[in-house]
């Protein structure tokens, strides 16, 4: 912890002595071509320049996703300090699992929120599923890192990433691009945008098609797996009467993916687990449920890296579609906000989660029903001269959703089919308010809070079938309000705030220090089949204090921008299996007590005109203060966080080559992570790996035309994007969703 309080200081001690050389210099008009330009963000709901936002915050502008090859949400992570993304469990392509300063949630549930909070044009979007989001004709991605108190402040432990979408503007303009690659991926994009009004009225619309062949494959089925066949649509109406003080902005998006489902490589089996004795009971009598043809094993060692020996044919098909309303008033001294939205998520899914050819745990039918209703109404503006920058708001949300599954564990011993049919109806209201006040010139003090009030319902039913003898059951034991039926309820509310203070050292240098505590809810366990596990889960709750510096030097051609950051937290929200009766379920319990600590750093040089690099950098420390497993009773406290690797760090460069015909672009970039532990067990870890990507682009003037060659993880590396751990319980194995291989391929792009 001294180092990284002395790292910061050093970083400090040089905003001081900028400003200090600054001292009375008069600014001069200068040539910016070959200096670093501004980036305005909204990460305080209100416009303005990253460098004087007194928040941890990286922004990745469209065109900086388009170099490096980002399409996607979860591919965010390889250019973002301490962001860590992972697909479900189950390995739903369109789900994603978001972590950021160690703080993630590794279990998708309607009755379980997420410790980082994603939005899209300011709206929240609640669940994992559906969450690996296309990136189509965005502005800029904002993330903000730790936890967010009082603006973003619903379930943001973690922190906050923002999709901002480009809007419609008042000119006829558009793209059209077309990509084809390895594993025959196909992808095509079309973007326009009209004036259907001068200045009044505007549309933009996107749509993209994105498929590829499964670079996996089962050895049992021999079904590709781990394909991708994706639709995605966003349209936008700007709405300015009489370019008058109101402006309203109407949206829809929507998706729809169609897979095979992931591939389950099972990479370990443990000798005192029951898998060994499927498979012997299956060599006695081949003719039991969940038993293969031939008696194959369970892995061997000569199975490819991407491949599955998964005996249960998969697949995958998940829609999402959501509209919104953003209506702005401007009242001269304020301007009025509403920020309204419907959103809904359906997905079916049959899955063999153990990646063996035997029925180790397979669903055989899933579905998830969910849609969601949030209002939002801000009122912002100035005072004193602009010194005092204020908000005021309210915010409702509404979602309401079924979960089911219909599964089995270890078949061939306990042919028991189970049912897990849950109905959910999750209900939040907040009201916040915060101000930043310059008491003299270049200091200013925030302070803010907020009170959410949360209430969670939940009606389960868990039926059971015998395949064997076709005797009917139900999996729980306690608490019934009908036959085979629990009714659950809980409440939480809570106050989260902020407060901090901040210094425009010089024009190019600015620090700041706040303390923040951050708030995710409580909520009650789908999986519980007694009163323990039936138990609602407790909110957790984080105090951070953090300092931090942006930094502009050698007139504006370095730009630095560092944080260190240490929090406590109360109650820390993890995931874990438990199997009762020989039937597998995930749970959420609390940890009593953490502390997270860590440093982030950004870096962009440009040292000549065509040459741009940038760097990033992470480490966290984690460590739990007190933990004890309310199920076991046993000391946890020595367990790592899952999904937290200890370092992270990535570089880019960028040369620009002009010519006569327009110019050639040079791009790579390389990001890489330390080991992990995707569950808190040994066989998890997944060791350290880096992944290099490069473009070559050519662009021509006229026509507007530009034809890349580009590649993604050119050195073949092979890692685990995601990894689920059983082989401590009966179940006794381990999978893994193996990560993309080498992928490559051209894009052309023509706009207008």
């Amino acid at each position: 912890m001294l180092c990284s309080v002395g790292a910061l200081a050093l970083v400090s001690s040089a905003a001081v002595a900028q400003a200090q050389e600054s001292a009375g210099a008069t600014a001069q008009p200068q040539d910016t071509s070959g200096q670093i330009g501004d980036i305005i963000v909204t990460a305080q709901r209100v416009s303005e320049s990253l460098q004087t936002t007194p928040v941890a915050v990286s922004a990745v502008t469209g065109e900086a996703l388009d170099r490096k090859q980002i399409s996607n949400v979860t591919q965010i992570q390889y250019t973002i300090p301490t962001l860590q993304i992972a697909t479900a469990k189950d390995g739903d392509s369109s789900s994603a699992n978001i972590g950021l300063r160690g703080q993630i949630q590794t279990y998708s549930s309607i009755t379980v929120d997420p410790s980082v909070g994603l939005y899209v044009d300011g709206i929240y979007v609640a669940r994992n599923a559906g969450a690996a989001l296309d990136l189509l004709d965005l502005e800029r991605v904002e993330v903000l890192r730790g936890p967010q108190g009082t603006l973003f402040g619903r379930n943001t432990t973690g922190g906050a990433i923002n999709l901002i979408a480009n809007k419609p503007v008042y000119e006829l303009t558009g793209s059209v691009r077309a990509s084809y690659g390895n594993y025959d991926a196909v992808n095509g994009q079309i973007v326009l945008n009209a004036p259907l009004v001068d200045d009044q009225l505007a549309v933009r619309v996107a749509y993209q098609h994105n498929q590829r062949d499964g670079y996996g494959r089962s050895l049992y089925t021999g079904q590709s797996l781990a394909d991708q066949n994706v639709d995605f649509f966003r349209a936008q109406l700007l709405i300015e009467p009489g370019a008058g003080p109101l402006k309203i902005l109407l949206s829809a998006d929507g998706s729809w993916s169609e897979n095979n489902g992931s591939l389950q490589h099972t990479y370990y089996v443990s000798p005192t687990g029951l898998a060994p004795a499927v498979v012997a009971a299956c060599a006695a009598n081949s003719a039991r449920v969940g038993c293969p043809a031939g008696s194959p094993p369970l892995v061997d060692a000569s199975d490819g890296f991407y491949t599955s020996r998964a005996g249960l044919l998969g697949y995958n098909k998940s829609r999402t579609l959501g509209f919104g309303g953003t209506i702005e008033y401007d009242l001269g001294g304020a301007t009025f906000k509403s920020i309204t939205s419907y959103r809904e998520l359906q997905r079916t899914y049959h899955q063999d989660l153990d990646g063996t050819s035997y029925s180790l745990l397979d669903t055989y039918r899933g579905y998830i029903d969910q849609d969601q209703v949030s209002q939002e109404l801000q009122l912002l503006g100035k005072a004193f001269g602009d010194r005092l920058s204020w908000i005021v708001g309210a915010f409702y949300f509404r979602e309401k959703g079924q979960d089911l599954t219909d599964s089995n564990s270890l078949a061939p011993v306990s042919p028991t089919r189970a049912v897990k049919d849950v109905y959910a109806r999750n209900t939040s209201k907040a009201g916040y308010g915060q101000l930043t006040y310059e008491i003299v010139d270049g200091v200013r003090l925030t302070g803010g809070l907020r009170y959410t009030d949360d209430v969670r319902r939940m009606r389960k039913r868990a039926p059971t079938l015998n395949m064997a003898t076709g005797a009917t059951g139900c999996a729980l034991r306690s608490g019934l309000t009908a036959p085979c039926e629990f009714e659950g309820k809980a409440s939480f509310n809570y106050w989260s705030y902020t407060a901090g203070v901040d210094w425009q050292a010089s024009r190019n240098a600015f620090v700041y220090a706040k303390v923040t505590k951050g708030y995710r809810a409580g909520g009650l366990n789908q999986g519980g089949v007694d009163t323990v596990s039936l138990a609602p889960f407790d909110p957790e709750s984080v105090q951070s204090f953090e300092v931090g510096a942006k930094l502009d030097l050698f007139d504006r051609r370095l730009r630095i921008n560092a944080d260190y950051f240490y929090g406590n937290y109360d109650n820390v929200q993890r995931a874990t299996v438990r199997v009762i009766n020989n039937l597998s379920s995930n749970f959420v319990v609390n940890a009593a007590k953490a502390r997270i600590q860590g440093i982030e750093a950004e870096i962009v040089a440009k040292p000549f005109k065509p040459l741009t690099l940038s760097g990033s950098f992470g480490w966290i420390d984690p460590k739990y203060k007190e933990f004890i497993d309310i199920y076991s009773g046993l000391d946890r406290s020595a367990e790592p966080f899952p999904q937290s690797p200890k370092y992270t760090a990535g570089g880019a460069a960028d040369f620009v080559i002009p010519a006569s015909f327009g110019s050639v672009t040079l791009h790579s970039d390389y990001s890489w992570r330390s080991a992990q532990y995707y569950e808190a067990t040994q066989v998890s870890r997944v060791g350290a790996y880096g992944l290099w990507n490069a473009q070559v682009s050519v662009q021509l003037n006229d026509p507007d035309l530009q034809l890349s060659v580009w590649g993604r993880n050119l050195t073949k590396v092979r890692y685990y994007q995601s990894v689920t751990d059983v082989s401590s319980t009966v179940l006794g194995y381990a999978t893994a969703n193996p990560g993309e291989p080498r992928m490559y391929g051209v894009t052309g792009t023509y706009r207008f």
